[in-house]
């Protein structure tokens, strides 16, 4: 059953052994920032902050206000604004006081990471496409290719450029609106433009003396802890609600993980985000259409080698 939205608790209690459905109850204990961060937050307390230390410092406001200003005394920013549960760069911006913030609806306010990783001095961000098949045991795929995506003007540090999505922001529905956005209709052509595939990505940085096997690794890391912060509620869901274990085969039926790297190589995660519609993942990755086919062939397989493992 291929849906873009949850089905209600009665209709999983109904599935058969046979059936799928491509979301997995309280998934959004991952894709809601919110509860992404305070899951993740609370593994850092109980396992320790130096191996959770996948994420920038984050407080959920207004419950958090009083924290962050008693933060923000000892450590002026800049600071990051996000809704808890939008996309595509809507209702992000920086701040650099705490009077500049809207609280109008519960939003994060993250540490504003000021020295990332550059390429040509561009920012950007990677994007991953994570597979998990099964929560208890815990069955995680990661896809061989992914997408770098770039910022539109050159980062500077300096405060007056607080305000420039197109310099700060790497979300690809808010550059494309830039001048300077630079677009490649080559599917063979992968390190031109504001978007790149993962592998041109990782050759590059090689090439700069950059070690990608152990970024990828710390990437790999970064994605398992960040499944794992949610796992005992999603696993705990399915117990109750899903009649048989391989009812749910993906979390929808991928998911896509963000994360800057900034210097020395540590990627931090952002976001993860569901997605439900293959020609929707195509119109927003253009250079990886080549590539995401095989991806979704790939998703039905494991979960087919789940079920009969």
């Amino acid at each position: 059953m291929w849906t873009g939205s949850h089905l209600k608790p009665y209709l999983l209690r109904s599935l058969q052994d046979f059936q799928k459905v491509n979301h997995f109850p309280r998934s959004y204990e991952l894709t809601r920032k919110d509860r992404l961060y305070k899951n993740i937050q609370r593994m850092q307390q109980a396992h320790g902050f130096q191996h959770f230390h996948i994420v920038p410092q984050t407080f959920v406001l207004p419950s958090e206000y009083q924290e962050f200003c008693g933060c923000f005394a000892k450590d002026r920013g800049p600071w990051i604004i996000k809704p808890v549960a939008s996309s595509r760069g809507r209702g992000i911006y920086l701040v650099s006081n705490p009077s500049q913030i809207s609280m109008d609806e519960n939003i994060l306010v993250s540490r504003y990471i000021n020295n990332p990783l550059l390429i040509d001095d561009f920012k950007f961000d990677v994007r991953l496409y994570v597979l998990v098949t099964s929560y208890d045991p815990l069955l995680v795929y990661v896809y061989e290719e992914g997408l770098a995506r770039f910022a539109t003007v050159k980062y500077d540090r300096a405060s007056k450029n607080i305000k420039n999505q197109f310099m700060h922001l790497t979300n690809y529905s808010v550059n494309k609106k830039s001048s300077d956005y630079v677009s490649c209709d080559d599917p063979e052509v992968e390190d031109y433009g504001n978007k790149w595939s993962m592998s041109a990505m990782l050759r590059y940085l090689k090439q700069e003396g950059r070690d990608t096997a152990l970024l990828m690794k710390q990437v790999e890391d970064l994605i398992v802890k960040a499944v794992l912060s949610a796992g005992l509620q999603i696993a705990g869901a399915c117990k109750m609600y899903c009649p048989h274990r391989t009812n749910c085969f993906a979390a929808a039926p991928l998911s896509t993980i963000h994360c800057y790297v900034y210097l020395p190589h540590h990627p931090l995660l952002l976001n993860i985000r569901e997605l439900t519609d293959h020609d929707a993942t195509q119109r927003a990755d253009g250079r990886t259409d080549g590539r995401t086919d095989g991806l979704y062939t790939d998703v039905c397989a494991a979960s087919v080698f789940y079920e009969t493992v």
